[in-house]
């Protein structure tokens, strides 16, 4: 009798949350453990027995891994009480519940090579779900009230014109945070001075020279359309726009760019060295600063590097293609091999500070076989074209990775993650704003229908368009999906829990 009691009481003070918080949960602990969802099927071992144990958790990890899982515990122990179920009970369910999820998480993370399985993993995720449901039984009646209380005085307090202006100056602020971190991905700090080096960087790193055969080397001062970077990258005829620089290296002594403006490229090698191709003891270098070509890239915060090359054979250790630095150490652009992985990095405020910001993709070169190859920056994304295709994921380097570095040590191989993350942390609160607001403003009509186009279609147009034209980036339609997603989302999670009849409350205060 008093758990019913309990119950009925608790059902009243929380029906608003147990759908928000389960939702809320359930896609945190997928996007944080399944992340970048890049599976293969190319492992070893039964999977039912996962990889083990896995590996040993320090305690920090240990704390992530029950921490995780708490939400999840209380979300469920609320819905669980709200149908009258017992402390024992729910404990039970649960403690089950999140050793299931926690289980089919590590089942499809060994399949993912970028993450560890291990039933380590599966006890403490199981701990920290039976955690939630105790910290529900002891304090989550207090905590849910306290939160209805505050959003029931917050929808009371909203109208119209506080809508408008508040989602106005919301975005507002965010925009400037991400117009500051776009402009730290921007092309900045290069050496005007720096020479134009293809197959290896200077006579004192012979550890980092280039085996293989390069045969044109282009670059533009703008990311090509994808139509006209396949199709040059398919060896076809485009009509796109002429390049800066454009070197053919058919030949043995001194190559001129077409247009003959940049300086000519001409041999360096040393004494013992055969003749070209290039070789670890020889390679090309302009017999002048390109000082014009680094001076427009800067200026266009964009540019297209086009390449056709011959691999040399797999290498363990890095092996350079192309480079643009001022010797003997200052770089500002590197295309090299490692093994079959392509690697590329270039100089800007974020990356200057992080060596190993560097853009890995693997599966591009073979030994002796000629790729033909180009990278397209548009002011945020880096896109790679490979004999008519592209490969890979997009390399992002917007304001998520800017506020990411802030945080913790960012790795190349999350900055999608980051940026994802980003646009959720903006648009997605702002959806939940227009959501409470739905139900104030459904009585006026038109002031609704127009504070709702404001928010969901206006503010990410707008967004990204301010974004782009302060961080001299461009602008992406794929951004504004998102965005309006997210927006999306936002209002319809902040109203999970309003078709229960014991919610219908909310609608006195419209």
């Amino acid at each position: 009798m008093k758990d019913s009691g309990t119950a009925v009481r608790c059902e009243a003070r929380t029906s608003f949350w147990s759908n928000r918080i389960l939702i809320a949960a359930v896609v945190g602990i997928l996007f944080l453990t399944l992340y970048p969802f890049r599976f293969s099927l190319f492992r070893h071992g039964p999977a039912f027995l996962l990889a083990g144990w896995g590996k040993d958790l320090e305690a920090l990890d240990v704390f992530l891994n029950i921490l995780l899982f708490v939400p999840f515990g209380f979300g469920l122990a609320e819905r669980l009480r709200e149908s009258g179920r017992s402390k024992a009970a729910i404990l039970g369910v649960t403690l089950v519940a999140g050793a299931l999820i926690s289980y089919m998480v590590e089942l499809l993370q060994f399949y993912i090579p970028m993450r560890d399985s291990g039933w380590a993993d599966v006890v403490t995720n199981s701990t920290g779900s039976a955690l939630g449901s105790l910290v529900y039984e002891f304090a989550g009646a207090a905590i849910l009230s306290f939160a209805s209380l505050v959003e029931s005085a917050f929808v009371s307090w909203l109208n119209w014109r506080r809508v408008a202006v508040g989602l106005l100056l919301y975005v507002v602020a965010w925009l400037a945070v991400s117009i500051h971190f776009q402009r730290e991905v921007r092309i900045t700090d290069w050496a005007p001075h720096s020479m134009l080096l293809i197959g290896s960087s200077a006579a004192e790193e012979p550890a980092s020279a280039w085996s293989g055969k390069v045969f044109e080397v282009e670059f533009w001062s703008s990311a090509l359309p994808e139509e006209v970077a396949k199709a040059i990258t398919e060896g076809r005829p485009q009509k796109g726009p002429p390049p800066l620089a454009s070197y053919n290296l058919v030949g043995t002594t001194f190559f001129q760019d077409r247009r003959q403006v940049p300086p000519g490229l001409t041999w360096v090698r040393d004494s013992s060295a055969s003749a070209p191709p290039i070789a670890e003891a020889s390679w090309l270098m302009s017999r002048a600063p390109i000082s014009s070509l680094v001076g427009q890239l800067a200026r266009t915060n964009r540019f297209s590097l086009h390449v056709l090359c011959q691999a040399s054979p797999a290498a363990a250790r890095n092996r350079r293609v192309v480079l643009i630095a001022e010797l003997p150490r200052s770089i500002n652009l590197e295309l090299s091999q490692k093994g079959t992985h392509l690697n590329f990095w270039f100089r800007n405020h974020l990356s200057a500070k992080r060596p190993r910001l560097t853009w890995d993709v693997p599966n591009v070169f073979a030994p002796d076989q000629v790729r033909n190859l180009l990278i397209s920056y548009d002011g945020s994304r880096l896109t790679l074209y490979v004999d008519g295709r592209k490969e890979g994921r997009p390399y992002q380097l917007g304001p998520g990775a800017g506020l990411a570095s802030l945080l913790h040590g960012i790795k190349s191989g999350e900055l999608e993650g980051y940026h994802d993350i980003f646009y959720a942390i903006v648009f997605f609160p702002a959806g939940c704003l227009l959501g409470l607001a739905w139900g104030k403003l459904a009585s006026q009509t038109g002031l609704c229908l127009a504070v709702m186009l404001l928010g969901v279609l206006g503010v990410p147009i707008l967004f990204e368009v301010c974004r782009a034209f302060g961080g001299n980036a461009s602008i992406w339609l794929g951004n504004i999906v998102l965005s309006i997603l997210l927006v999306l989302a936002g209002g319809f999670w902040v109203n999970a829990d309003r078709r229960r009849p014991a919610s219908r409350s909310a609608a006195g205060l419209s």
